[in-house]
């Protein structure tokens, strides 16, 4: 093994889930991936450009101690706080396939202004060992609580999405991971989708007139407020914007 190895700790990573996507991809194509008894990930060697594409924070150095070589990485879901009502953290891309799990059950999801996702399930609400079961089952970080200042600001609903014939193959592929429904539409209807995504504004803007949701994204440059690069990384805020459009204020 070399001497300095690559490090990755969970706590400096801003979206665990996308880090646990990022080791499984260094494992499958590097090999060797372990942890140290601190919770520390080493890692031997990182394809050129995966830790940027996953917007990964990595270090370096000589693991000490004893490594245990590893080949799930996915964090435990768990269950913190006190009280009666489910919230999540939209930190966790992975909140988006949980999210999208309840609502084809026909239940309760919606959104706080500060972004904190209120869940409104009996599937994972009605008892701690519930929410343990749903908090463990999509890995996330459930929180109870009662603060009154949690209030629905929005209701999320299935997206009805319209992709148009422009739309490159990375964000199909971003949108049936995060298991977004969408239609090919040559032409956007505001009766048939909330929300478009297309690879140029103008063709959606008598969609927009009609009150309806635009994307501009055109293969890997996506365009929402500004331009960035469609990574996995980026792809959470793709499905985040998809899920606003079709959100109900309440």
């Amino acid at each position: 093994m070399a001497d300095r190895l690559n490090s990755m700790v969970w706590k400096e990573q801003d979206d665990p889930s996308v880090a646990a996507d990022f080791l499984e991809r260094v494992a499958e194509e590097v090999g060797l991936v372990s942890i140290d008894v601190h919770g520390v990930w080493w890692l031997e060697r990182v394809p050129e450009g995966m830790a940027e594409f996953y917007g990964v924070r990595l270090g370096s150095g000589q693991a000490h101690g004893l490594l245990k070589p590893m080949n799930e990485f996915r964090q435990r879901g768990t269950v913190q706080g006190k009280g009666d009502r489910l919230t999540l953290t939209g930190r966790e891309s992975d909140v988006w396939l949980a999210a999208a799990f309840l609502l084809d059950r026909v239940e309760g999801v919606s959104l706080a202004q500060d972004g904190t996702v209120l869940l409104d399930s009996p599937y994972a609400g009605g008892s701690t060992a519930r929410a343990r079961n749903f908090a463990e089952q999509f890995g996330l970080t459930v929180t109870l609580n009662d603060d009154p200042r949690l209030r629905a600001k929005w209701e999320l609903r299935r997206p009805r999405l319209g992709l148009m014939r422009d739309v490159g193959r990375e964000v199909r592929e971003a949108l049936d991971r995060y298991r977004v429904p969408w239609s090919e539409v040559p032409v956007p209807a505001r009766k048939e989708v909330d929300t478009v995504i297309c690879g140029r504004r103008e063709a959606a803007e008598s969609f927009l007139r009609e009150g309806g949701h635009a994307i501009v994204a055109a293969g890997a440059p996506l365009m929402i407020d500004s331009q960035y690069r469609l990574t996995a990384a980026t792809a959470k805020l793709l499905v985040r914007d998809v899920y606003l459009g079709s959100a109900r204020e309440v």
